[in-house]
């Protein structure tokens, strides 16, 4: 999410003598400690964080007025976090002069005409408060109509534990592993940090503090009614710019050339569409005339490969050949010639029995689908029915994962097990094979929607894979399960990312 569109209102309480119960005084470094990290691990703009509480005491009217006035004057296109630090009982959170009711605070923010909601609780037995499940995803939904949307809890106990202190006695400790998961670059990946990975880590760090300290244990509870999850932009990020390589003659052009390196050996792929009907014979002269400039072009992944590889030139160029702009696109091909700089790259690369021929010094390989394939496009279905057709089983993989991925945080929560988990979502993982297989008998689209069909089809991969571990007859133990399941969860989440730029870029309209 946007640096613009997040704002957070920090409450804390420590001085508690008009109720007659004990002071905390670490909570007003809770304060601090939460602005830091909001500040430098998610970027929230510092004008754009409210603190009150400061001195130690707070009302609840100044606390109602507080959050009623900053939340007004949002939008529907904004996060709302709000974190409170105090007394608590599950039932309700104390204030210097009373107490507010969990589920009060709970339904006037689910009411707030902002984006999304976000709750951090710290205090004990915070893990009792619960929120209204998502209805999934309808076939006829964008995923851009309900990424983000909603609510969630992070609540530093489970139902019936106390919060407490960390080393020291100051700042509370819950508090300081979120703030500890929002700062770690552990969690970032392009720049980008999810909720889902802030939690995951500050549990991380509450297991570990439990398995030092169990007289002290603390559990946290994580709740919420998202469909993926919230995504912050926390860092700058400048992905690696590509080199462009331009190769044209009379007879082909070349469309794309990329490195497939080792650290044993520099190796590139080129794709071409050629301007004339294509031979064995016209592969292997167009091979061995484009990989004498290729060889030597600087194409890389990424910075620390273009240095290593600096003034070393390829030992193989595979070169392959199409015959326009849609062949490159659908990764079809009449065939390709591979160029190898010496004998020993040849032997290593080119196995015994494979399907090809050496032309003039030139391993062709020539595809005999070709031409059927080109034919089969005459049958595309038309922009709406693939979208409708395709977007009917993305609504059934998506509500799936999102039940599952709230019966895995139950699961993380302690509020059930495994064999549980297995035996309520037994549907989904059938449901989730079928779809699987019935995607694939989907035609292939055309080239204006290739970007969002291989975003949807690249979530449908990480779908599967969460539901994998849940059958029945799985060999994993609860450990290496939960670790699977929390990576493929993580991975999902990049995915519904990606469906949901793949849905602006391709232009996919909420009505058909």
């Amino acid at each position: 999410m946007e640096q613009r569109h997040c704002y957070a209102l920090l409450a804390a309480v420590s001085s508690y003598e008009d109720l007659g119960i004990m002071n905390l005084p670490g909570s007003t470094w809770d304060l601090q400690m939460m602005r830091s990290a909001l500040t430098e691990g998610l970027r929230f703009p510092q004008e754009q964080i409210r603190v009150i509480g400061e001195d130690g005491k707070l009302t609840v009217r100044e606390f109602a007025r507080a959050l009623q006035e900053f939340s007004s004057m949002l939008t529907a296109e904004d996060l709302l976090l709000v974190y409170y630090s105090g007394h608590g009982n599950g039932e309700k959170i104390a204030f210097t002069d009373g107490s507010l009711r969990l589920t009060g605070l709970a339904d006037y923010l689910q009411a707030a005409a902002v984006k999304n909601r976000l709750l951090i609780l710290d205090c004990c037995e915070s893990g009792s408060l619960q929120i209204p499940d998502h209805g999934g995803m309808r076939p006829d939904e964008r995923i851009g109509e309900l990424a983000e949307k909603g609510m969630a809890v992070l609540s530093s106990t489970a139902p019936g534990e106390k919060a407490w202190m960390g080393a020291g006695d100051v700042g509370s400790l819950f508090t300081k592993a979120i703030c500890l998961a929002m700062l770690s670059r552990a969690g970032l990946k392009r720049g980008k940090r999810t909720l889902f990975s802030v939690m995951e880590y500050a549990r991380s760090l509450m297991k570990a503090w439990n398995k030092m300290y169990p007289e002290y244990a603390q559990h946290p509870v994580f709740r919420a009614d998202l469909i993926g999850t919230v995504v912050f932009e926390a860092a700058e990020y400048r992905p690696y710019q590509k080199a462009r390589i331009q190769l044209e003659t009379e007879r082909y052009c070349l469309y794309d050339v990329r490195s497939i390196s080792t650290k044993a050996m520099r190796r590139f792929t080129a794709f071409f569409i050629s301007k004339e009907e294509l031979t064995k014979e016209r592969i292997a002269a167009f091979t061995f005339e484009a990989a004498k400039t290729l060889k030597d072009c600087d194409v890389a992944n990424s910075e620390k490969e273009a240095a290593y590889f600096r003034t070393i030139p390829a030992r193989a160029v595979w070169c392959y050949f199409g015959q326009d702009l849609q062949d490159m696109q659908e990764n079809c091909y009449a065939g390709y010639g591979l160029w190898t700089a010496d004998p020993a790259a040849r032997e290593q690369l080119i196995h015994a029995g494979s399907s090809g021929s050496i032309e003039d010094g030139i391993f062709v390989w020539m595809n005999p689908a070709y031409s059927s394939i080109r034919r089969m496009r005459a049958g595309l279905p038309d922009r709406e029915t693939y979208i409708r057709d395709l977007r009917s089983f993305l609504s059934i993989l998506v509500s799936g994962a999102e039940r599952f991925i709230s019966g895995l945080h139950m699961w993380e929560n302690g509020e059930t097990d495994l064999p549980s988990l297995r035996r309520s979502m037994k549907d989904w993982y059938i449901e989730v094979h079928r779809t699987y297989v019935r995607m694939s008998d989907l035609p292939v689209p055309d080239e204006d929607l290739r970007e969002w069909s291989d975003a949807v089809y690249d979530l449908a991969d990480w779908a599967l894979d969460l539901a994998l571990p849940l059958a029945e007859d799985s060999s994993y133990e609860e450990p290496a399960t939960l670790w699977l399941l929390q990576h493929a969860a993580e991975r999902y989440y990049e995915a519904i990312n990606r469906v949901l730029q793949a849905e602006e870029k391709c232009r996919i309209s909420g009505d058909l």
